[in-house]
């Protein structure tokens, strides 16, 4: 009989402990993690169970695109105007204040999408898991907020 509990209860109510999301942001982008292990973007999308939060991913993955876009023309106009100076002898401080502005630009995207992420991960993270586990002296029932 304990056996048959014991079967029915593995059987009905399985462990529904949510994965725990989170990211690490550095300056080669976004790195996307679930558990501690780093996964691809759309596995951590796959991870997401809400068509709201979805919808906030995806806001995030447009920030996330519009900033590292204006990084990379921050790096373009500082790389440039390095070659003239070494080149040619030309230092151009408009090149230098171009170069600031699309990265200030850029930076704000990327802190914005990570914001994004964070609440994200506030969301997943904080959802309630239910964890039942039974044995041949009795069902246990442990409950995480």
């Amino acid at each position: 009989m304990k056996l048959i509990i014991l079967i029915i209860s593995f059987l009905c109510f399985l462990p529904l402990s949510a994965q725990k999301l989170s990211h690490d942001s550095n300056a080669l982008g976004i790195s996307y993690k679930i558990d501690g292990q780093e996964v691809r973007k759309d596995e951590y999308k796959q991870a997401i169970n809400d068509d709201e939060l979805l919808e906030t991913f995806q806001k995030h993955n447009t920030n996330a695109i519009v900033g590292e876009t204006f990084m990379y023309l921050s790096s373009g106009y500082f790389i440039y105007n390095t070659y003239e100076w070494i080149a040619n002898g030309d230092f151009q401080w408009g090149l230098v204040g171009a170069g600031s502005a699309f990265y200030v630009v850029g930076y704000l995207f990327n802190k914005k999408a990570s914001k994004l992420l964070d609440e994200i991960e506030s969301t997943v993270n904080n959802d309630i898991s239910l964890n039942v586990q039974g044995n041949e002296h009795g069902l246990g029932l442990s409950i995480r907020f």
